[in-house]
């Protein structure tokens, strides 16, 4: 009956939360290698307008990479300037840095397979953005309402690899020559 019982019943595997000195908290499994920015806490108290993500965050001696920032981890955090994303980053998630209104430049670290819809939408003081070889999904409206948004550099090899979903860039965009 014990082992029916343990079939029946679904396994929940629960994640921690680990918060550095900038503010920003990831979730990791333990034992599990991997780790992805969750929220970042602003509260007036750290002050930051400038974050850098680590490749790898420590949790009790173990090593867990940074693979993903989480749906909504950084939106209308409206202090924030600059973020340095690290290398070895697959995804950025939906609407991972919407209404950053002070994000004025971001390079997407090669590596990075995904953008997720409306990750930087209304980012409004985003200027440029560099976008790297391994990059094949552009979630729609994800540089919507970026109306300062003027250089889009691609080091993509193969734009054919490239899907976008609908449109990722406002027609301010398009308008302002990028």
């Amino acid at each position: 009956l014990a082992w029916l019982l343990a079939w029946l019943l679904p396994i929940t595997v629960l994640a921690d939360v680990w918060q550095d000195d900038q503010g920003v908290n990831y979730e990791y499994e333990p034992g599990s290698g991997v780790a992805s920015v969750k929220y970042y806490w602003d509260d007036g108290y750290y002050e930051r307008y400038y974050v850098t993500i680590p490749e790898a965050i420590y949790v009790n001696g173990e090593r867990y990479v940074v693979k993903e920032i989480g749906r909504s981890a950084f939106s209308m955090k409206s202090r924030l300037k600059k973020v340095e994303l690290p290398i070895g980053l697959i995804t950025i998630g939906v609407s991972a840095f919407s209404g950053c209104s002070n994000l004025t430049t971001i390079n997407i670290t090669e590596g990075v397979t995904t953008i997720g819809e409306s990750a930087f939408e209304g980012c409004t003081s985003l200027q440029s953005v560099i976008l790297q070889e391994g990059l094949t999904k552009i979630g729609s409206s994800a540089f919507e309402g970026c109306t300062s948004l003027t250089e889009v550099k691609s080091l993509i090899k193969d734009p054919f690899a490239l899907s976008l979903y609908s449109s990722p860039f406002s027609e301010e965009t398009y308008s302002n020559g990028t």
